[in-house]
């Protein structure tokens, strides 16, 4: 994946087998660039990149431009199941 909104100091870095993080910015425009299907990210991939299910967002009433954005502007869904694990393990080990 190339990120083809990246500034030139880091533009000429492709991210094999990774996704570059999915920014506010990055989520609401066509950024990356699958080069094996010469294609960019399409909103349903952002989403499974930020780990949610595509089926559970409903565009409505927000475009796709400013879903992406959200989506960009979220914590992925592993990062925060992880922190919220570790919190509730924290407060059952003070109490």
């Amino acid at each position: 994946i190339i990120d083809t909104g990246a500034s030139e100091q880091f533009s000429g870095h492709p991210s094999l087998e990774v996704c570059p993080c999915l920014t506010r910015t990055r989520g609401g425009s066509d950024s990356f660039w699958i080069t094996s299907h010469r294609r960019f990210l399409n909103l349903k991939e952002k989403a499974l990149v930020m780990g949610w299910d595509p089926a559970t967002l409903s565009p409505e009433p927000l475009s796709c431009r400013q879903l992406g954005q959200a989506l960009g502007n979220a914590w992925p869904l592993p990062v925060s199941a992880r922190l919220v694990g570790q919190l509730n393990n924290l407060m059952k080990w003070q109490q």
